[in-house]
């Protein structure tokens, strides 16, 4: 908990005008926004805070498993277990959080874009975990078992009105891919 609350302590030390602008960054302020988690990792460390585990995921939440993160490139199991959990959180929250250059995407879009287009970057069993999850959920909130429906999230298929079948409260999603 603490590692997933400090993992982007580091954007403190990076200008507000950067951190808070209205539109996409240039290529020179995505240079220095991905300094964050080394800002992050030195900030904690002179902080006196000890927990690799910690220090870790606040230095690597940003590494992908396919090589293509930062800040050192790691791939694969070479990036710390933690780290790897939060960076989906990390991409997750992105995905599902309204910026000024996007509108904020549904947790079933969002899941589904890591699940397709992502799917080299992020650790395939996590990303299966949280669809996991959010089945689970799903099946809690519609306890009465009515209007089973298979989404299919891992094999393409498209609920065209999943949003208004999700706000009936009249629905039960079965057979995610997972």
């Amino acid at each position: 908990g603490e590692a997933a609350m400090l993992h982007d302590i580091g954007k403190s030390k990076i200008h507000p005008d950067i951190i808070n602008k209205d539109g996409m960054l240039t290529t020179l302020e995505f240079s220095k926004i991905k300094t964050h988690p080394m800002l992050g990792y030195s900030l904690c460390t002179k902080l006196g805070i000890t927990n690799k585990k910690i220090l870790l995921v606040i230095k690597y939440h940003h590494e992908n498993v396919d090589g293509s993160g930062y800040p050192d490139g790691l791939y694969g199991n070479s990036i710390p277990l933690f780290a790897r959990i939060i960076s989906i959180c990390d991409k997750f929250d992105a995905l599902t959080s309204r910026r000024s250059y996007k509108d904020a995407l549904s947790t079933y879009e969002a899941i589904k874009l890591m699940k397709t287009k992502m799917k080299n970057q992020i650790d395939k069993f996590f990303i299966q975990g949280v669809t996991h999850l959010c089945y689970e959920h799903c099946l809690n909130y519609f306890p009465d078992n009515s209007n089973v429906l298979d989404v299919g999230i891992g094999n393409g298929i498209m609920l065209k009105n999943f949003h208004a079948l999700i706000k009936s409260k009249n629905l039960k999603i079965t057979g995610i891919d997972i």
